[in-house]
């Protein structure tokens, strides 16, 4: 019999994909939008490709930056399937890719980096910074970061939890903006749904629940 948990994930993802499929504006938008971040990262992986302007050389032997590398093998796999995906963030690490969540990061490789976060090391740590993306009013940043918050909740127990030194209750704040998300009226329905999944999957996980005032 599938269990509690994975009955509040399929409901999720059958919301949004309902949404989806009825031509909600809010999924047209986020097309839309897909289409300027292809061509924003496209932009972006080809500048350091440039050339110089007229009159000006370029350094001899410039030093490279490691960051241009972490963010050049992102927006490579900006719309890639989840194994190129997981294969970036193995390589990279955590430590590359949750800074690339926040702004000033570029829009679209903040979206790569949203989409990346499920396989990070340890993903949990970046629920409260995905929490607060969803709850932007980006038409793709926003569903991708809800999304990408309940397919880490979804992996979490109290034993993955511990083997990455994570009390749960560090997990608290991030389940309190992922519930609030879920409430929220004017917020985009699939949105909703994931976010009402993922703080269900963590109270499943042992994160405590705050009491009511």
């Amino acid at each position: 019999m599938p269990s509690a948990k994975t009955a509040v994930s399929v409901c999720a993802i059958a919301a949004a994909s309902a949404w989806a499929a009825f031509g909600h504006p809010d999924v047209a938008r986020a097309q839309d939008a897909r289409r300027d971040r292809t061509a924003e990262a496209k932009a972006i992986a080809t500048t350091d490709t440039a050339p110089s302007p007229a009159g000006k050389n370029p350094s001899p032997n410039p030093s490279p930056n490691p960051n241009d590398a972490v963010a050049k093998a992102l927006l490579s796999v900006l719309d890639a399937d989840p194994l190129q995906l997981a294969r970036v963030a193995q390589r990279f690490g955590d430590a590359a890719i949750t800074p690339l969540l926040k702004p000033p990061t570029d829009t679209a490789l903040r979206l790569a980096a949203v989409r990346a976060s499920p396989w990070l090391h340890a993903p949990e740590r970046a629920l409260a910074t995905l929490a607060e993306i969803a709850g932007g009013r980006d038409s793709e940043l926003a569903p991708a970061a809800a999304r990408a918050a309940q397919q880490i909740s979804q992996q979490l127990d109290p034993a993955l939890l511990a083997r990455h030194e994570c009390l749960p209750l560090d997990l608290t704040p991030a389940l309190v903006a992922l519930r609030a998300l879920g409430e929220r009226e004017h917020a985009a329905p699939h949105v909703r749904a994931y976010a009402w999944a993922a703080a269900a999957q963590l109270v499943a996980a042992g994160v405590p629940v705050p009491a009511a005032k």
